[in-house]
């Protein structure tokens, strides 16, 4: 069994008592000894124990009634309760014992092999509850993060739509009030305008659309030989308006190509993600890129110098939907890391982070420069 499982056993019959707890601390629990009904309440809330063997005839109480009140309680009701009696054996006591919340009933003289058996049973189930009771969490975790993402992405999908309405109206009433005749200098703003918008509509669909390749496992990579370097240079052009918005000086430092056969397409989406998670977090100080190269191996690292991230954060920054909570005034979607992961994976390469609260963060990726 796990680390030392811990089994209370209260009997006020010293012999019988004797008996259960040899048995299973040969079994290498731990055991923990009670004679009474007041016993078996205070044991069960101070030691928390996986089970209680609980005998039914006791002086103070009757073990059917520990059994209501151990369930009636929060802080005991997940403590699997095995009942045993020498005096209360009948099928009626059995049924009575279950009925007040017992998970099994076992009835003097009690074997060896079934007493460990019984033990093993309650243990295996409560194990099952632990991890249902855990997927539960994490599910509703989930859909919280799910319905939270899907607020954000639904504003930022009206946002976009509603100005570019606005900006067709604009045209469309410029249109008629001059005849139908537009100038250049009138449209071409507009239109750039209306241009941005798009752009910003389309990477939030491509993200969407990533989501569903991902979870489905239809991620498809194409790999061809592309240069390493000539990719970060081209990221950090398209990205260059937006570092000069954040206030964030961007400097990459390589010496020269780095060819490996990647997907270029999927390399140049996690550069950018890393870039942007860098811009959105980095507080307006410089960011470095840095490329480097073994004989098997390239190396890409992205560092900021901004709010950084806390320990207990570094566990599920790359979770889907995401955020880190020092930082939620930054607009994310919590996905950019959690995609950047999955095509690192994808591309049989690993990413790992460093990063300390006021100090930023530094991202690795090591991605295997020859074809598979």
């Amino acid at each position: 069994m796990s680390e030392r499982s811990k089994v209370v056993v209260v009997d006020d019959n010293p012999g019988n008592r004797y008996a259960v707890a040899r048995v299973l601390r040969a079994e290498g629990y731990e055991v923990i000894e009670g004679a009474s009904a007041a016993d078996a309440l205070r044991l069960t809330r101070s030691e928390q124990p996986e089970v209680l063997v609980l005998d039914i005839k006791l002086p103070d109480m009757l073990g059917f009634e520990v059994n209501r009140i151990l369930r009636e309680d929060p802080i005991t009701r997940h403590v699997s309760i095995l009942n045993m009696s020498a005096s209360y054996t009948g099928p009626e006591s059995q049924a009575l014992g279950l009925g007040r919340g017992a998970d099994a009933y076992l009835v003097h003289p009690i074997d060896p092999l079934v007493l460990r058996a019984t033990i093993h049973a309650l243990l295996r189930l409560r194990a099952h509850e632990r991890e249902r009771s855990r997927l539960l969490r994490e599910l509703e975790e989930a859909l919280r993060a799910r319905d939270e993402f899907l607020s954000i992405a639904s504003h930022d999908l009206k946002g976009p739509l509603a100005a570019m309405a606005l900006e067709l109206d604009m045209l469309m009433r410029a249109a008629a009030r001059d005849g139908g005749v537009l100038s250049g200098d009138s449209v071409v703003p507009k239109l750039t305008g209306l241009r941005k918008q798009v752009d910003q509509l389309v990477c939030l669909l491509e993200d969407l659309l990533d989501i569903s390749r991902i979870a489905s496992g239809k991620l498809t990579i194409r790999r061809e030989r592309i240069d390493l370097d000539a990719a970060a240079r081209n990221a950090l052009e398209r990205l260059a308006e937006q570092a000069k918005r954040s206030g964030s000086e961007v400097t990459l430092r390589s010496s020269g190509p780095v060819v490996g056969y990647w997907d270029p397409l999927r390399v140049g989406q996690v550069i950018t993600n890393l870039l942007t998670n860098a811009l959105a977090y980095g507080s307006g100080h410089p960011i470095e890129v840095e490329l480097a190269a073994t004989p098997t191996a390239a190396l890409l690292s992205v560092r900021d110098h901004g709010v950084g991230i806390s320990s207990s954060d570094l566990q599920r920054i790359f979770q889907r939907f995401e955020r880190v909570q020092s930082s939620r005034e930054a607009k994310s979607y919590g996905l950019g890391l959690w995609i950047v992961q999955r095509i690192v994976e994808a591309l049989q390469g690993s990413i790992s982070v460093v990063s300390h609260p006021g100090e930023g963060s530094t991202f690795t990726v090591e991605l295997p420069r020859n074809a598979p």
